[in-house]
């Protein structure tokens, strides 16, 4: 039985992408560095402190990590707040799914205080009983662990949770935490394979009309929800 709602973030809830991009851009580009496009890409799902390690690294920077990404989350907000805004439908579906008593949870890979000041920004904060985040995990995704951090959070078993994502990392990691991933492509995204997703929908305006009581772990797509595939 479905009891829990477990939603990423970035690319779900708020339409952030362009702007941790540009923040990285921005960050490196003090060092005299320019990230290419695959650097970027390669940032997509994983924590800041893991992609900030990598590109100290691959360029020779010699400063400190933790200093580093406190620069970037720094640009990433200064950049942000005033303009961030909801992706289609997602705040009606997270007030829906409040309103029918699941218990909601985010798991971003987004640093806490980022994902505080972005949820309070366009007033979603407030439903969410559960907030895990990249300090809350020695591994971002595809690793399954921030999944399973959440779930145990919120006193539910894996089967009993659903996992909102945008990217097919995020599709992996919730498959190894046995939970059931439901996508929802976004224009970074919407190329990438989700061959293991159990359901794919346009935006939240489609998981709006579902019937979440007839949610099952073994086959969401029987529930009457048509994928895009």
């Amino acid at each position: 039985m479905l009891k829990g709602i477990i939603f990423d973030m970035d690319g779900v809830i708020v339409d952030t992408l362009d702007f941790h991009n540009k923040a990285f851009i921005l960050l490196f580009g003090e060092f005299g560095v320019c990230l290419t496009r695959e650097d970027i890409k390669r940032t997509y799902g994983r924590t800041a402190a893991e992609n900030i390690r990598y590109f100290a690294k691959k360029y020779g920077i010699k400063r400190n990590s933790t200093e580093l990404n406190s620069r970037r989350n720094e640009l990433f907000l200064k950049l942000i707040l005033g303009k961030v805004k909801t992706m289609p439908g997602v705040a009606d579906l997270i007030r829906k799914l409040h309103k029918n008593k699941y218990v909601l949870a985010i798991a971003s890979s987004s640093e806490r205080a980022v994902v505080g000041n972005l949820l309070r920004h366009v007033g979603v904060f407030d439903y969410f009983e559960h907030i895990i985040s990249a300090e809350d995990v020695k591994r971002g995704k595809p690793n399954p662990g921030i999944f399973l951090a959440a779930s145990k959070r919120m006193g539910l078993k894996p089967r009993e949770c659903v996992v909102i994502e945008d990217a097919s990392i995020g599709m992996k990691a919730a498959k190894k935490a046995g939970m059931t991933s439901i996508i929802i492509p976004n224009a970074h995204t919407y190329n990438e394979n989700f061959d293991r997703a159990d359901l794919i929908v346009k935006s939240a305006k489609e998981l709006n009309r579902m019937d979440w009581t007839r949610i099952c772990k073994e086959s969401v797509v029987s529930c009457g929800v048509q994928s895009l595939q």
